[in-house]
């Protein structure tokens, strides 16, 4: 593996339990408990586990919406969790987010141009002009018509609005993209070509994803290596043919026996 764009060491996170006024104070809950991990620049690293594992919350600490309770996180070396918001702002060009459901996380009042052009704007990056010419060629780019550029989030499939999601997220440029369960609230049928394009994008772009996921056999086409998560930790990482043919834990091995097949084919 080349040079870590990402490192994760011993990465925990705890969340405080809601108080009842009558009641004794509970404990945390650990919903990290010590992950490390590393991204090369370019790897697409599938990260495994079933609801409430902790991955999604790993995703929001990579990309800054919440801070670690303690450990590391390094971007190109950099240390991430003692950053203040005005720090975090021009390493937000380095890392972006793909969320979960392309309906909730699109502004319905924005056309889909303006969605895509939107982080060009608050960075201040070019003029506004530039930044819809670059918005057309990214909408382009995930295989929507120009024509389609003015027509608002409830006018488009699910799928095609998981596309404007995706053209956000490289609008400006990333390293390292943090996939958060994009095909989960997909049809089967349209998984499939997601996959294929945010491998074609891969390729084309140079880009790293964690590609989060609760199901192994999607996380198998498109991804090189693959984390298991159980319970806020890290069971099992491996090389993603030598983990689905001699996979080393039972959690592993309970999650291959009751996957789907995938009809993507890399």
């Amino acid at each position: 593996m080349s040079e870590p764009l990402l490192v994760l060491q011993d990465v925990v996170k705890h969340y405080q339990r809601p108080r009842a006024w009558f009641g004794p104070q509970t404990a945390a809950v650990r919903a990290l408990d010590g992950v490390s991990l590393a991204l090369a620049k370019g790897e697409a690293l599938g990260l495994v586990g079933e609801s409430g594992s902790g991955k999604s919350t790993l995703a929001r600490l990579i990309v800054g919406l919440e801070r670690v309770t303690s450990g590391s996180i390094r971007l190109e070396g950099r240390e991430l969790t003692a950053l203040t918001a005005a720090e975090w702002r021009p390493l937000r060009k380095k890392v972006q987010m793909i969320f979960q459901d392309p309906h909730s996380s699109l502004d319905p009042r924005q056309s889909a141009a303006s969605i895509v052009a939107e982080p060009l704007a608050i960075h201040r990056i070019g003029e506004r002009r530039g930044r819809r010419k670059r918005a057309l060629e990214l909408l382009e780019a995930v295989g929507l018509a120009p024509a389609q550029a003015g027509h608002y989030p409830h006018e488009f499939s699910g799928g095609q609005r998981q596309r404007i999601g995706i053209a956000r997220a490289l609008a400006l440029a990333p390293d390292l993209v943090v996939c958060d369960e994009p095909v989960s609230a997909l049809d089967v049928s349209i998984r499939s070509q997601i996959l294929n394009l945010l491998h074609e994008l891969q390729e084309r772009f140079g880009l790293a994803y964690l590609f989060i996921a609760h199901d192994l056999s999607v996380v198998r086409a498109l991804c090189a290596r693959v984390a298991v998560m159980q319970a806020g930790k890290i069971v099992e990482i491996a090389d993603r043919d030598e983990l689905f043919e001699r996979p080393q834990h039972s959690y592993t091995r309970s999650m291959l026996a009751s996957a789907p097949r995938c009809g993507w084919q890399g």
